[in-house]
């Protein structure tokens, strides 16, 4: 329905046009709900091996996958048994699935971005059962799995399931898409909830909206640290940044909280892939504008690589505020030590 997030959801109150166009948006909005009800399986499938889930409530990018590759090098500095496996839909990639993500063989066309990104750092799966996904990647060595952008998905049982909501933009106007960013009414969203990781500063009152709903929620800060050593070798140069996720506003806030040069920014839809065309313009206007292009990592992989050397990619890490509260409170709920005990084993749907 929407290429980019419209305006008006990021707005607490609608425009006189928007309330002109409430009447149809509301009607999607009940049809969407009913829908999303309708989606009952018959059993929750338990893995042998614990699942960590990472999600969000909102539509857009809120920093799940970052969470997802943090809590990877949590897990893994702090325990040398344990083997975490990435799974996920790996979503507009055109492979079903099940299957191990190889990034010296496999493309953004055929796993997705975000899979690259993940299989990057640790064995990814991916596929759109993730009950499947899981039981192969259990067979394969996984004492653990980290669930990708699975909070909507209830055929897999989660032991965890952590939210994941940027400070800087919160629920939105806290309206269910079409009438807002929501994926589902806030208060069904947070009982699915064993913990918060919230991105950045609390700037549109999570932490009040929360309370209002009576939610005493373990609560995780952290931040997205961008590489010092890039963001010190674009100091002092015009820059034309460009890209194609959630909130590509997000990106741009970035560069220039750390004093960059930005001179004019350019948005895509999230996942855009981008085509010769795309990259002619974009080179053509920096030049224009004597200005460097850069982007995010993310939208790299979507981008040829006879153009890479030509865009630099920022890196950014997120990391918690305080990683020993979050791997306690992980050991305590995924039972790690005697996690095969505790989980049964089904067949897959």
């Amino acid at each position: 329905m929407f290429k980019k997030a419209p305006h008006f959801w990021n707005e607490p109150h609608a425009t006189p046009r928007i309330r002109c166009l409430w009447s149809a948006l509301w009607l999607v909005q009940r049809i969407y709900l009913f829908v999303l009800r309708q989606k009952k399986v018959k059993s929750t499938y338990h893995l042998p091996i614990p699942v960590l889930c990472v999600g969000n409530v909102t539509l857009g990018g809120q920093g799940k996958t970052p969470t997802c590759l943090a809590l990877f090098d949590l897990l893994q500095q702090n325990s040398r048994f344990l083997r975490p496996h990435f799974i996920t839909r790996g979503y507009k990639g055109a492979l079903r699935g099940p299957i191990r993500v190889d990034t010296g063989i496999h493309s953004y066309k055929e796993v997705g971005d975000e899979a690259l990104l993940l299989a990057n750092k640790g064995p990814t799966w991916k596929g759109a059962n993730r009950s499947l996904s899981g039981t192969q990647a259990a067979q394969n060595g996984a004492s653990c799995l980290i669930l990708d952008d699975g909070f909507q998905n209830l055929q897999l049982f989660k032991d965890v399931s952590l939210l994941v909501i940027d400070g800087s933009y919160g629920f939105g106007n806290g309206h269910v898409f079409p009438c807002g960013p929501l994926r589902e009414p806030l208060n069904e969203a947070l009982l699915k909830t064993s913990g918060v990781v919230l991105v950045g500063k609390d700037t549109r009152g999570v932490l009040s909206t929360l309370a209002l709903h009576n939610k005493d929620i373990p609560l995780f800060p952290a931040s997205l640290i961008p590489s010092e050593g890039q963001i010190k070798s674009l100091s002092k140069k015009p820059l034309l940044a460009f890209a194609g996720i959630g909130v590509p506003q997000k990106f741009f806030s970035m560069l220039r909280s750390y004093n960059l040069q930005v001179v004019k920014t350019k948005s895509f839809s999230d996942h855009h892939p981008y085509s010769r065309a795309d990259l002619d313009f974009l080179l053509n206007l920096a030049e224009k504008l004597e200005a460097r292009l850069v982007t995010t990592h993310k939208d790299l992989l979507r981008i040829p690589e006879v153009f890479h050397q030509f865009i630099p990619a920022i890196d950014v890490d997120l990391r918690f505020e305080d990683p020993k509260a979050l791997l306690d409170f992980l050991h305590k709920r995924l039972f790690f030590p005697t996690c095969g005990s505790s989980h049964l084993n089904k067949a897959p749907l």
